[in-house]
């Protein structure tokens, strides 16, 4: 990230709106009963996974692609 990128990042994250919307979010993250704690990379395998399964014309449900990508333990659904 160059000089002037960085300056409108920072620029971004002063503006009012910016500081309205975070402290928005911050709100309505407090009132969430599940926290969302899945990692970047575990989502573009699951969508790396659900178009591979899409072009072999093989059809799976969330869960098991879940359980494909996190690991069987992680899922405790019934499918």
């Amino acid at each position: 990230m160059n000089k002037e990128e960085w300056t409108r990042v920072c620029d971004l994250f002063a503006s009012e709106e910016f500081q309205r919307r975070s402290a928005i979010n911050k709100e309505n993250r407090a009132k969430l009963k599940i926290v969302h704690t899945l990692e970047r990379g575990s989502i573009e395998k699951m969508e790396a996974l659900q178009l591979q399964h899409e072009s072999e014309g093989k059809s799976y449900t969330e869960v098991e692609i879940f359980a494909e990508v996190l690991g069987r333990k992680l899922v405790t659904c019934e499918v």
